[in-house]
């Protein structure tokens, strides 16, 4: 249940020890990349970039962890740092462009990471573990831009950023219509693992600070709240014209004129009238009558059968 990620013993912990980024940990990714604030799409670096230390328990199969790029990351373990580095079997990348994995480690793919966006050690990567209740230190780029990213449509991996504790879904989602979100429950012994759907009015705990989530978007967005200056559009102007019809409603025996918008948001005038066909260069009338209408405020039509004929918009 999304609760144990709310609640208390989180599997992080912000160590908030910044220092300088060195070149070394993105060079192992082969993304030395530096842009400009103008430049935010779809993430960014910047040469002023901090990183810090995380701790976490490593937990026996995938572990969706924000920026654990390499094992050399790894600065400490429980069992040694070169045992804790020699547990981590495999990490991949997701590029959020084309929606494909990238095998980060081992054997890194290197075309494919060039592809990769400049911000990839601010999401979330999966991390396989081949054994389970390991405490490690970390180091990695310090999270600063979910709420600076533009984020494409579709599926993104997020860190769980500490813009974000104590907010819900709704309370973060900024200019974004989210379609789902889930995290990752990996049972410690069984190594198994399955998605929790996260509901939108749960709030993220401060333990849980750089632990990834997958979040689905149905449009180009950004993530962030009113007090981050996203203002979404203000409110349609009320549709205030009155729908009016002359026979007074479903009357098929008087011809009315109708006025008003129908539910598509069509507005204009026509009356009730009788159908035809065209055979032959004749034009026959039907018995069919097109009676307009009005219910609640809005303008409405009904094909209805007279029995004995219609005849000027009207049932004889």
């Amino acid at each position: 249940m999304f609760q144990k990620y709310l609640k208390g013993g989180g599997r992080y912990k912000n160590m908030n020890k910044k220092i300088i980024l060195s070149i070394a940990l993105l060079t192992l990714l082969g993304l030395a990349i530096f842009v400009s604030a103008s430049e935010l799409k779809w993430g960014f670096t910047t040469t002023d970039t901090q990183v810090e230390e995380k701790s976490l328990n490593l937990i026996k199969g995938w572990n969706l962890i924000q920026g654990l790029a390499d094992p050399s990351f790894i600065v400490a373990g429980t069992q040694g740092r070169v045992n804790s580095q020699g547990y981590v079997k495999a990490i991949f990348a997701f590029n959020p462009i084309n929606k494909e994995y990238v095998r980060v480690y081992p054997n890194p793919e290197r075309t494919s990471l060039d592809a990769l966006p400049p911000s990839i050690l601010q999401l979330p990567m999966w991390v396989y573990s081949s054994k389970g209740g390991e405490s490690i230190s970390y180091q990695t780029e310090s999270l600063t831009g979910n709420f600076q990213f533009t984020w494409p449509a579709g599926w993104n991996f997020i860190s769980i950023s500490n813009e974000m504790v104590g907010k819900s879904l709704d309370e973060i989602k900024g200019t974004c219509n989210i379609e789902k979100a889930y995290m990752w429950d990996t049972p410690e012994i069984s190594g198994g693992g399955r998605w929790e759907q996260i509901p939108s009015d749960g709030k993220f705990n401060r333990d849980f600070v750089g632990l990834g989530f997958v979040i689905k978007f149905t449009s180009e967005c950004k993530l962030g709240t009113s007090a981050d200056g996203i203002i979404t559009p203000p409110p349609a102007i009320p549709n205030t014209a009155q729908c009016t019809d002359s026979d007074g409603g479903l009357n098929y025996y008087i011809q009315g004129t109708a006025s008003g918008t129908t539910s598509e948001g069509d507005s204009g005038t026509a009356s009730d009238g009788c159908g035809s066909y065209l055979a032959n260069g004749i034009v026959t009338p039907t018995n069919t009558l097109t009676e307009l209408y009005c219910e609640n405020n809005i303008l409405k039509e009904i094909k209805y059968n007279c029995s004995s004929g219609c005849q000027n918009g009207a049932c004889i």
